[in-house]
Formats: C-alpha cells, structure tokens, sequence
C-alpha cells in the first residue's frame, strides 16, 4: 500500500465476495505423503491507515532546501502496510515456506482514519488525521479490512495455509498520535516515529498538532491503563478463527496457538508504561492443558507453539554481544525482569519446568520487536533469589541473522525460543550498545525449517528485499540527541568572544577585507560512543528558512573544534542575528569509518534539526561582556506538554505552507 497503491474506490469493490470466515482447506496433490511443515513467521504488522495519508505530506523539515538534503515527508516516511505487503511477498515465494504463522498486533488501533479524496496539502493531511475530528473523519475496522484483504490474496495466491493469534493491540480502539504522550511529561512509546523511519521532529510535523494526543486515564489496579476493549477481539475471532486458543493437528506436527486474553498489565506490572503491556490473563488453565497434551505427544509429533506474548525476551537495552564479544546471557524464571520484557503472568513455573524438559520443539512469539533466537540453557542453583531449581534456567540470546544453527547440540537445539522482529514498523537492533540501545533494522519474519525426519535445522531472518529502505542514520542519532543528549560533547557553541573583538571584525569583513583569518571556533566534538562506532562528522550545513541568507556549509572533517576563515565569519555573523525565530537549521551528514558490521545496516543520510540560538555571558557583572553563541534545539510546549525539543512550531508552519492543487481520480483509504 502506501502511494502509488492507494485502496481501491468503492466502485471497484467486488460485493459477491463479502467479508466471511472461509477457513480454507489445502490439499497436497503431490501424491507424496506430507512431512514436518517448515513455517513463515510474521508478526507485529501493526497496519495502519493513518500512514498512507501522511505519505502525502509535502512538508520538508528545512522548508526551501535542496530535496537530497532534507526530503520531504512523503518521501521519507515507511508505511507499515507497505511493509508487511512485500513480507508477503518474501513469504509467498520462499521456497521453505509451506505454512504462515501470524503472531499477533495486525493493526495499531480500530479507529483509524478513513478518507476517500487523499489530502495532498500539508494542512489536508493535518487535518484527515487530527485526532480531535474523530467522529468526523475515524472508522472502526479500516485497517482490519485492509488485513483481511491481503491475507486472502496471499491465501489464493500462494497456496500456502495460515494460522493466526491475536495481540494486545487487536482490541485497541482509541487512536493516539505518533508520538504519544501521557502525564504531560512522559513520553508513552518512544519507538513509534522509529517504526516508521522517522525522526521525533519529522513524525510530529508529518502529523500536525495533535501528534502527541492519546487517551489518558487514571489507572487502576486490575484494569489495563490503555484502550484496550477485549470485546473488540471479536471482529478477530469471527473472521479468522473462532477459537482464542487451540491446538492443530498438522500431518507429523502439533501446532498449539495460544490467545493473548482478556486483559494487559501495563502501569502496575512493574516493567514500565513506555514499554510492553504483558498479558495477564495468560498462561491459562486451558492454555497450559494444550500445552502439556502436545508435549506429551512429541514422540509421534514434535510441537510448536505461537503466542504473542513472550517467553523470554531481552530488554533493548541488553546488546547482542558484550564488550568482550560474548553473547548476552540471562535467566528466565518466575519473576518478570529485564530478561522477559513483554511476557505472561500466570503459571510462569509450570511452563518453564515444561520447557527444561525440552519436549517442546520450538515457540514462537512476537510483541517485543527486537528479533532474537533465545537458547534454554540448565537449572541454575536452588538458592537463586529463592527459587526452586525446576523454575530457574539461564537462557542465551543470539541473533538467528548471524548464527549457525548447527553450532548448538543437538539435544540443546530445543525449545527454540523465537522472537521474530515486528514485520510493519522498523524493529530495535542493538548489537553492541550503539545508539543507546535505540537502533533498528528492516522489518522481517523469520523461517523455521524441519527435516524430513521432524528436528530442528535452521532459524532465519527474512527480510522483503532490497527495494526496502534501510534505517536511516538520522532516525537513530536523533533518537540518541533527544533521549539521552549525547550526540555531542557539549552542545554546539563557539568560543568566548569580546563584543568589541566581534564587531570590528566584522566591520573589516563587511568592507571585503579577504583572508583566511579564523575568528568564529564552533565546538563540533562528538560523544565518544558515537566515535566508537565509527561516526565522525564530515559537515555542518546552517540554514536559514525564508531569508536571503544562502545555506553555509562548514567542512568539520572529523575535528573537534571547526574554524571559521574568511568570509564564513561574516556568514555566520548575520545567520545568528535573529535568535529565536523558528527559521534556523542545521543540517549535519556524516562519515562512517570501520565497524561495518553496524555500518552496513543504515542509510547515511543527513541528520536535519531545528535549533535556536543564544548568548550566554561569562560574567553577568563584566562590563566587557564576553560571551558564546550556543545553538540547541528549543525547549517548546503543545498544550499542557512541557519543555519538549521536539515540537515544531505549527502556526509557523501554517503562516508559510505552500499550496498544492488536489490530484484527480485517486482515492485513499486504510
């Protein structure tokens, strides 16, 4: 989906073929008796409709600049829908591939925005999407449809089967901005502009002013602190299964699919409102009963189990690979911890005593979307935290990207516990503690392969292919300058100055004095975890919206310290003479030296920011009055949001947006 394949008109529809539950069945004509299935896993699409109308936002972050510097919006945003439509594809034509599982979170939300005319207007997209208009301009089930629709095309097309659960965002049926907020001050799910190869500024300009809004309540304990409506599980359970949980016999396998249940645990589960809501109505009685039925049987059927929630799954914070290279080691148990981010609450011992004896082949989940292949290691002592041996095991995580299966003993192969990253938005990657944990990767789904006699072989990532934009560079240090304010080593500021020094100065410039003398020195120092990776700044670009100032572009080469010669020096002088007007840029590109195993992940492209400009004196009380140019991003609030570096400025925006006739004959849907 996305532009270029907007939703079809309402003409085009085909009303013979009504939305129903077809539950197909597959036959194998081979004449070959079947085998273990090797099966294609998806999970976390989260398709939403919203996306496919911002993708017609012409805005630009640096309004007026060359399109390779800062593109615009349309051009830079990944629709999850056009994601999860060329995983399809990968999966269709996988030749490994003979069953699909979906893992849950199909949509963000059940209302969505729905339009039949697509808006092509900064302030049309702004307004299709405003979260005010809801009950003017949002539609329940839009983005269902949207799923359904492609889940029955890939059904006919590909011939291959598919069994689904549900996830917690299934039932959600609130809509909230791109970047939500709660309390006024806490930001509600960092992730989303990363999901969709966003930085924080172009994400809430792509949206308009309501990108912050989202329900807010009081929680309770007992009582999920989102939207979630488990009654809205029912357009899931009437279309695609009728079942939340139950157990499929395949021709030599057992396929057990758990449900997510009727409630989350978000405020008081003790992992955080910003982070994973954990299922807490699972594991159930029922749920558990599938469970040790399976694995009672797997001498005659080796058993696979998908859920949404995760058995284990290590916090984004935890790298891949520590200092020394090792892989990241932690412990699964009956507590929830850093190491079971996302997970259940119920009958945590039992599973896990049930999983130590390795009678289930492999589980796969999703919700965390942060790919990982997490390998049951033994009892750790009795005594740990006070835990009983059984409950207690150590559990490895490794990347199913770059690991050989075929490494691990055999007997050790299983469970295989599977996350698979998020197959809509751009899941996390955190190798080696770059970006701050914040770095991400190309959505994908993984494959788990079988042997024609039922073990294990392989686990790999596969991805929609190269017409799929990498992560972008800039997404990722932003993401470190606005969570963590450690791109650089101090901000961007000159030295002290004399006003007298800075005014004859520029006196002599104004006259044509020509040289090379360096008057201005920007501090350009960048923080030494980004030198770790091999970052250093090659160039840094002041722009300046809607003046007659050209761009001045500063050539860093890696230094600490930029001088200013010349004629630059004037450049600049008259580039911070209007402090504080919402017009001033700075547009930053990098090179990238060695470490390419990080490298070769993202797209390097500029890092495009607003910044404000000040002057801070050395001494309030020195008549001499020397003093520095700080550049910053502004400190702005939206409403009751307080002081975030974030926020355009919307009116400004709206005083200067240029103007785009409407397109014909197009339409645009969820």
């Amino acid at each position: 989906m996305g532009r270029g394949r907007l939703s079809p008109t309402p003409r085009s529809i085909n009303w013979k073929e009504p939305i129903q539950a077809y539950h197909p069945v597959y036959f194998d004509t081979s004449g070959v008796a079947p085998g273990h299935l090797s099966f294609g896993h998806l999970t976390d699409i989260h398709l939403n409709g919203r996306l496919d109308i911002l993708q017609q936002n012409p805005v630009q972050v640096i309004e007026g600049a060359e399109k390779e510097v800062s593109p615009s919006v349309e051009k830079l945003i990944e629709p999850t829908n056009r994601s999860f439509t060329r995983l399809l594809d990968a999966m269709a034509s996988d030749q490994e591939v003979q069953a699909l599982l979906i893992g849950g979170d199909l949509i963000d939300h059940q209302l969505n925005a729905f339009v039949r005319q697509p808006p092509t207007t900064m302030e049309g997209v702004w307004s299709a999407v405003d979260l005010e208009r809801q009950k003017k301009g949002y539609a329940a089930g839009v983005d269902m449809v949207s799923f359904y629709t492609l889940i029955l095309a890939f059904c006919r097309s590909a011939k291959k089967p598919v069994f689904g659960v549900a996830g917690n965002h299934d039932c959600y049926l609130q809509p909230f901005g791109i970047s939500p907020r709660a309390f006024d001050t806490l930001r509600a799910n960092e992730g989303i502009p990363a999901d969709v190869n966003l930085t924080f500024y172009e994400a809430a300009l792509a949206f308009g002013p309501t990108w912050a809004d989202c329900e807010e309540s009081v929680p309770e304990p007992g009582r999920p602190s989102s939207s979630f409506a488990a009654e809205w599980m029912e357009w899931f359970y009437t279309v695609f299964t009728p079942f939340a949980d139950f157990s499929v016999q395949l021709p030599k396998q057992q396929l057990v699919c758990l449900g997510w249940g009727d409630n989350e645990d978000m405020f008081f589960g003790g992992q955080g409102i910003s982070h994973l809501p954990r299922a807490d109505d699972a594991v159930s009685e029922v749920q558990l009963r599938l469970l040790r039925e399976a694995a009672g049987a797997h001498k005659r059927r080796a058993a696979v189990v998908l859920a949404h929630f995760t058995v284990a799954s290590f916090s984004d914070d935890i790298p891949l690979f520590d200092a020394h290279g090792k892989a990241a080691v932690g412990s699964l148990h009956i507590q929830e911890d850093k190491f079971t981010m996302g997970t259940f609450e119920e009958r945590r011992a039992e599973l896990i005593e049930l999983l130590g004896q390795r009678t289930i082949t492999c589980v796969l989940t999703g919700h965390s979307h942060r790919r990982g292949l997490y390998l049951l290691g033994g009892p750790l002592d009795e005594d740990h935290d006070g835990l009983p041996e059984s409950s207690t095991r150590s559990v490895t995580l490794v990347d199913p990207d770059r690991f050989d299966f075929k490494r691990v003993p055999e007997k050790l192969r299983i469970p295989a516990i599977v996350v698979s990253d998020s197959g809509g938005p751009y899941p996390r990657y955190n190798r080696a503690g770059e970006f701050g944990g914040w770095g991400s990767d190309k959505p994908s789904g993984s494959v788990v392969k079988f042997t024609d006699d039922g073990k294990l072989e392989h686990v790999r990532v596969v991805r929609s292919g190269r017409k799929q934009e990498r992560p972008r560079l800039a997404v990722a240090v932003d993401y470190v300058d606005v969570l963590h304010r450690s791109v650089w080593v101090v901000p961007l500021q000159t030295q002290y100055i004399l006003p007298s020094e800075e005014r004859t100065t520029m006196r002599r410039l104004k006259g044509g004095e020509e040289g090379e003398e360096v008057f201005y020195r920007l501090s350009t120092k960048l923080h030494p975890e980004l030198k770790r990776i091999g970052l250093s700044v090659a160039s840094i670009t002041l722009h300046a919206v809607g003046g007659r100032l050209k761009p001045l572009m500063l050539e860093v080469d890696g230094q600490d310290v930029c001088g200013l010669r010349g004629q630059q020096n004037l450049d600049f002088y008259k580039w911070l003479q209007q402090a504080g007007v919402p017009d001033r840029f700075v547009s930053v590109r990098f090179n990238w030296n060695g470490n390419d195993a990080v490298r070769r992940r993202y797209k390097l492209d500029a890092w495009n920011a607003e910044v404000r400009v000040t002057s801070w004196l050395l001494d309030p009380y020195d008549m001499n009055g020397a003093h520095r140019y700080m550049l910053q991003r502004p400190l702005r609030s939206a409403g009751a949001l307080k002081h975030f570096p974030e926020v355009p400025d919307f009116s400004w925006r709206k005083r200067r947006a240029p103007r785009r006739k409407p397109k014909s004959g197009a339409s645009l849907g969820g």
